[in-house]
């Protein structure tokens, strides 16, 4: 598995601009989303996207 620093160094080095998001709900329901690249961090990657 790569770690948030690998994904991060892979997002600049192919100058990726959007990243594509796949999760579950509480309830077991898929979501997707697609961010801007530029708010994904390493403690997003690590800890989550929770408000």
């Amino acid at each position: 598995m790569a770690s948030a620093k690998d994904i991060l160094a892979r997002i600049k080095d192919e100058e990726i601009e959007w990243v594509d998001v796949r999760f579950t709900d509480p309830k077991g329901a898929w979501h997707h989303l697609t961010m801007c690249a530029s708010v994904i961090g390493e403690d997003e990657l690590e800890t989550g996207l929770m408000p």
